[in-house]
């Protein structure tokens, strides 16, 4: 015969299981909410500070980078906690594994990492712009390194917009072809040399250089011509 007493026993032990595991879902759920929206800012902040920079308001670039990087550091700190928070649930067997797909941490991460890239975009183009190098960041995990060679790779699209623009302004000379070609042709030759995950969408973005020094090449061709017909 079947046990009530121990029957009841295990129904309410598994009922506040379940309970316990909702209020923590519950918790986790709205730390994500509190979260999701700062990526995007990330994104807002550092297309704003390449626009300022293509446009060189140099003050205005900057602010928007400190912004910027404020809110990455507080994603860093509030995706740490989080993940803190999923392994003490998981190790007290609250939560399971299968439960961190409906908290889509892996997505929280990679958006946080476009932003991150575009951030480094931002940085790379607002110090060559004001000081004429290119900026190094330290790289700490191999994320940090794909954002940096994604970001690196974008910034030599935003020369060909600052080209643009300087040309409609009439800003350029034929050495402003030349560094822009020989910058853009060196980040390639050192880029093409290195091998990188399909994950981390560095390698389309890499080939894309090529397409940009056709582009500057013929920029360049057309500029000639037009300032002086007989070259």
């Amino acid at each position: 015969m079947l046990d009530a007493i121990f029957i009841k026993s295990l129904y309410e032990e598994n009922k506040l299981l379940r309970e316990k595991k909702e209020s923590v879902l519950t918790t986790l759920k709205k730390d994500i909410i509190d979260f999701e929206w700062r990526p995007g800012k990330v994104l807002k902040f550092s297309k704003e500070s390449i626009n300022h920079s293509i446009n060189e308001r140099t003050n205005e670039a900057q602010k928007s980078l400190v912004r910027a990087k404020n809110l990455i550091q507080e994603c860093d700190k509030k995706i740490n906690v989080l993940k803190k928070k999923v392994s003490v649930e998981i190790v007290a067997s609250t939560l399971q594994l299968k439960d961190l797909q409906n908290l889509k941490l892996d997505q929280l991460e990679d958006s946080l990492a476009k932003a991150k890239e575009e951030y480094l975009e931002a940085k790379i183009l607002f110090h060559f712009g004001k000081d004429g190098i290119l900026y190094k960041p330290d790289t700490k995990s191999l994320k940090d390194f794909d954002n940096y060679m994604g970001g690196l790779s974008d910034f030599c699209g935003e020369l060909l917009r600052k080209l643009r623009a300087n040309i409609i302004t009439s800003q350029v000379t034929d050495d402003t072809f030349e560094e822009y070609l020989s910058l853009i042709n060196r980040i390639y030759e050192e880029l093409s040399q290195y091998s990188f995950t399909n994950a981390s969408g560095v390698r389309p973005k890499v080939e894309q250089l090529k397409g940009y020094i056709t582009e500057v090449e013929k920029m360049r061709y057309e500029h000639r011509h037009f300032t002086d017909p007989h070259a």
